[in-house]
């Protein structure tokens, strides 16, 4: 039976001048095709993030581009369906990965995600962590192909469950901890109890400061598999963590707690006490009479004025003055 060719989405660079934004060229010089799609296959706002963290600055390039690649998407598949229809072919795999000699079959996409699957593990057991996440991503474009073809089934929901868990464990390695927590968060969506990815994304929601859904999924990873030894590990340092902070917190409120005692104590104490020098420097200070002028023309101080004067001074100088 003759074949049509699937017609896959358009290369990056190809990709970049639909939209007119070559100037991007060098700021996505990293990447490729299937992991946008992979992005917007997850969703728009997941698209439109991971532009942003790899420096696509401005929101209206984000937007164009996306829009672009959902468009792109769209007459793919629908050429795809015409050239089918037309020709009465199967679609053949046009990608790297080998061949199973059975191009008749629908299995075909699924054995050849499967292939891709295993040449990113080869990647990441090597600490080659990009690499791997670049081979799952277009594992993960060739599995959804394949739910097009197939529709959905337990084997396919099994590796694209494998591939988004792997997907998050790469990104972790790189302390990606967004992307981390987004590739086990879509693992999760078709298989809620799947440990690894529990743990995952666990460790990602600490890292981001999630304490609370961080808890949560280390918990439920435990509940599934109890012998997680990290799953274990890390809620542990996460309980540690969250009472070191609490204690802080409550040593702060306590200080600041004897910090406003003091301040009300002090506050009280001052307008409680009169000022010491009140009584004696209220008194006006005697005024001096003179009792005569003798023939030299020395002026003379009466007795009784001369003691007022010394009680005076004395008072005056025993409040401190």
């Amino acid at each position: 039976m003759p074949h049509a060719t699937c017609r896959m989405a358009l290369p990056l660079p190809a990709l970049l001048q639909q939209a007119s934004l070559e100037h991007l060229q060098d700021t996505l010089a990293q990447y490729n095709v299937s992991e946008l799609r992979a992005k917007l296959e997850v969703g728009r706002p997941a698209l439109l993030q991971f532009l942003k963290e790899a420096g696509v600055s401005r929101l209206g390039d984000r937007q164009k581009l996306a829009n672009t690649l959902a468009k792109a998407e769209r007459e793919s598949r629908t050429n795809v369906e015409q050239d089918v229809q037309a020709s009465g072919a199967e679609p053949k795999v046009a990608v790297g990965a080998a061949s199973t000699g059975d191009p008749d079959s629908d299995s075909l996409w699924l054995k050849q995600a499967e292939a891709l699957k295993q040449t990113g593990n080869a990647a990441f057991k090597a600490q080659r962590n990009k690499e791997a996440v670049k081979a799952w991503v277009e594992a993960l474009d060739l599995a959804r192909q394949a739910k097009t073809r197939m529709g959905s089934s337990s084997t396919l929901a099994a590796v694209v469950v494998s591939l988004h868990s792997n997907t998050a464990a790469a990104h972790l390695r790189m302390a990606q901890w967004n992307e981390a927590a987004t590739s086990a968060g879509s693992a999760l969506e078709l298989e809620p109890a799947h440990a690894k990815a529990l743990y995952r994304r666990g460790v990602a929601r600490a890292r981001l400061g999630d304490r609370v859904g961080a808890r949560k999924d280390l918990q439920h990873c435990i509940k599934v598999d109890a012998k997680n030894k990290e799953a274990r590990e890390a809620l542990a340092e996460l309980v540690a963590k969250e009472k070191e902070a609490n204690d802080a917190a409550a040593e702060r409120a306590k200080a600041e707690m004897a910090e406003q005692v003091r301040r009300t104590q002090a506050s009280a104490a001052e307008a409680a006490s009169p000022s010491p020098r009140h009584d004696a420097a209220s008194k006006p200070r005697p005024t001096k009479c003179a009792s005569g002028v003798d023939a030299d023309g020395i002026e003379h101080i009466s007795t009784e004025t001369m003691v007022t004067l010394a009680e005076w001074n004395k008072q005056h100088d025993s409040a401190g003055g």
